[in-house]
Formats: structure tokens, sequence, C-alpha cells
């Protein structure tokens, strides 16, 4: 099954609830589920979340892959 994050869906749980170095397994599912294709974001993710220049930008950025282009479908 494929899961498709908006921003709102790092950002509540990176900055706030679920920061990675307090629940470093949970990050370890996301990033293997970004890994195996099941967690993507449209580029629009990306673009908002480039406002701020922070932990988070980084992460994402080094899983550019998980990130699409939108389209009609």
């Amino acid at each position: 099954m494929k899961y498709s994050f908006d921003t709102s869906a790092f950002v509540n749980p990176f900055r706030r609830s679920y920061p990675r170095d307090v629940f470093p397994g949970l990050w370890r599912i996301i990033d293997s589920e970004i890994d195996d294709g099941n967690i993507v974001a449209s580029i629009e993710v990306l673009n908002e979340l480039q406002e701020k220049e922070d932990a988070l930008l980084e992460y994402v950025k080094s899983r550019g892959h998980m990130f699409i282009e939108l389209d009609d479908e």
C-alpha cells in the first residue's frame, strides 16, 4: 500500500510530536517505507518545506527519491 504524505505529515511528527532523537525506531520504519516506495510526497511538499532551512529540510532532501511530480491522475 502506498501512502501520500502531505507537508503536515512531516512537520508535525518531526518538529513536534515524534522527534527523531526521541523516537529513532519510528523514523527507521518511515525511512524503510520511503526506500521501499510505500511513502511518497508531491514535489509541492518539498517546495513548502524549503521555506525553512532546518533538520527536517535536510532529512527530506536526503530522501529526494520519494518526491513525485503532480499529474492529472
